[in-house]
């Protein structure tokens, strides 16, 4: 799943923050728990479908983390929320 990630989005998935307690902690762990759960929901898909790549590629181009770099209209929360996940990623 990592390696299809990378190549599709350009960036390494998200990490578990250090110290969840620490200024913006809570919100990179939320998305890291996000992120965790929804690739466990695709590598599944992935698994019952017979291991189709071009259905694995769809599933995560259709994902919440593809659509996140190119969203507009978004709350400031929302936003700032993106650019913590953005800024643990590189």
């Amino acid at each position: 799943m990592q390696f299809w990630y990378q190549a599709l989005f350009g960036r390494m998935p998200l990490k578990a923050p250090l110290d969840s307690s620490a200024a913006g902690g809570a919100s990179q762990l939320a998305a890291y728990n996000a992120q965790q759960q929804e690739f466990a929901a695709i590598a599944a898909r992935f698994q019952a479908g017979g291991y189709k790549v071009k259905d694995l590629l769809t599933d995560l181009v259709l994902s919440q983390w593809f659509r996140a770099t190119a969203a507009t209209g978004m709350t400031p929360s929302r936003a700032m929320d993106l650019a913590t996940s953005a800024a643990t990623t590189c």
